[in-house]
């Protein structure tokens, strides 16, 4: 999860390609959404991957 962090902040591309593909999020999409982010998208769609990392854990 701590990869998942980190690639919250990083400004590279391909940080938030491996994030999107984690979630199997076609890589189209991923740009989509990556260019959302001052939208407060990307921070929703972080917030979802949490949550279901947590659900399957517990």
């Amino acid at each position: 999860m701590l990869v998942f962090i980190i690639s919250w902040w990083m400004p590279l591309f391909i940080d938030r390609y491996f994030f999107f593909s984690s979630l199997s999020i076609p890589p189209l999409l991923a740009v989509l959404l990556t260019r959302a982010k001052k939208n407060g998208l990307w921070l929703l769609v972080y917030l979802i991957h949490l949550i279901i990392r947590l659900w399957f854990i517990s």
